[in-house]
């Protein structure tokens, strides 16, 4: 999927999702809630650039960010040093993206927090709480043709 001007590279799903990803993505952001301190949106984005999936809210989740930390993850890929997880903090929060299946799938937590809190943020706590969850949403998304 290629970015043209000021278009989002995020082109629309192809596929319903199967009952078994979309419970394991609903436990996802009930988890999110959990140690996020702050309202969350969560997106799921295939590696072809097509978001699969976007959590209810009204967080204004900021899609460049988004898009350009999906760039960085796709890169790592690329250059055989994949990365687990990516966390860019601002001072309207923190937007994370995690692995989720196999180098496919993409999870982005976008979260507003004040900038105290989003400097306070502990990556590697979020990671290691998720981890499991994500485990289980990336076995289900392998059943994903």
């Amino acid at each position: 999927h290629i970015c043209v001007g000021t278009m989002s590279c995020f082109g629309p799903p192809r596929t319903r999702l199967p009952d078994a990803v979309s419970a394991d993505l609903e436990r996802i952001v009930e988890r999110v809630a959990e140690f996020y301190r702050g309202p969350t949106k969560c997106l799921l984005i295939s590696d072809q650039g097509e978001l699969q999936y976007e959590s209810d809210g009204d967080v204004g989740a900021d899609m460049k960010t988004v898009e350009n930390l999906c760039i960085l993850r796709r890169a790592s890929l690329t250059a055989g040093q994949p990365v687990p997880a990516m966390h860019l903090r601002t001072e309207n929060g923190v937007t994370s993206i995690y692995e989720a299946g196999d180098g496919r799938w993409m999870l982005a937590v976008c979260c507003e927090m004040h900038p105290t809190s989003a400097e306070l943020f502990d990556g590697e706590a979020a990671e290691a709480i998720i981890r499991e969850d994500l485990r289980e949403l990336s076995a289900s998304l392998a059943t994903i043709a």
